[in-house]
């Protein structure tokens, strides 16, 4: 599959599949890069709302979803921090981008 539908699979809010998780990480080099890749889940995390805002009961479960969503892409951005250090070790440009998004996403900093 694409990439971007691997990450869905990886996020995906029904069923978490931690044995997928760990093999794209450990395999997906041969494809993309660690930027490319954390941008993607950057672009996973902020999930778009829908359109019709009028759909009270969609609204919702697009709300419950992207919730869902975004626990997935932080615990996958916490096992390849915690399993895959060496993508960030010396890498002071992802290692940044990573601390943008920490910030824009949380409201976190640290200065």
């Amino acid at each position: 599959g694409t990439v971007d539908k691997i990450i869905e699979r990886c996020t995906n809010e029904s069923a978490p599949d931690n044995n997928f998780v760990d093999t794209f990480l450990l395999t997906y080099r041969t494809f993309i890069t660690p930027s490319v890749l954390l941008e993607k889940l950057f672009n996973r995390y902020n999930l778009e709302e829908p359109e019709n805002k009028d759909d009270v009961i969609a609204q919702n479960q697009f709300l419950e979803a992207r919730r869902i969503i975004r626990l997935r892409v932080g615990n996958i951005i916490k096992r390849w921090l915690s399993h895959h250090f060496h993508d960030f070790y010396d890498n002071d440009a992802i290692l940044n981008r990573l601390k943008e998004i920490v910030e824009s996403s949380y409201g976190y900093n640290d200065n």
